[in-house]
């Protein structure tokens, strides 16, 4: 195990090492006022010369103010995204009450403050409120109280 670190190679472009020691190229930049990193996948399957010029594709898009992370047309609003998702994850649930309990928190707690939202301008500084509405419900399942299962 190693400590995770980002070692930077020049014009916001940063090589990943994380806790396992995994390697991944990185490009931090800044979206509409807002912190952004555009993963550009592992290290040593892109070189440095390849994850430079990856850097350069998507920095492109940035500067003509389009969106580098959508590339086919309209960037979706987070709600009709949630729905695709819940819609697609929906048969690998172990259940029908867990995926409709799913969507019950997600309809209570984010889709009032983010559902207008384009996906794409969506952070964890926005996800953040949301998860503390539904976070005691949360552990209370996981048995984060008492010590033990939520049912003992």
């Amino acid at each position: 195990m190693t400590e995770p670190e980002m070692h930077g190679a020049g014009a916001g472009l940063y090589l990943n090492v994380k806790a396992n020691g995994a390697l991944s190229w990185v490009l931090r930049t800044s979206v509409d006022g807002r912190q952004r990193e555009i993963r550009l996948r592992g290290f040593p399957a892109v070189s440095l010369v390849q994850a430079r010029d990856r850097a350069a594709g998507n920095r492109l898009p940035i500067a003509e103010d389009a969106t580098p992370f959508w590339r086919n047309g309209a960037t979706p609003t987070f709600a009709p995204a949630a729905g695709t998702v819940h819609a697609l994850n929906r048969p690998r649930w172990r259940s029908k009450e867990h995926a409709d309990d799913w969507w019950a928190t997600l309809a209570r707690h984010a889709l009032p403050m983010l559902g207008r939202i384009p996906v794409d301008r969506v952070d964890q500084r926005d996800c953040w409120p949301c998860s503390r509405l539904s976070a005691p419900k949360s552990r209370k399942r996981r048995g984060a109280y008492g010590g033990g299962s939520a049912r003992s």
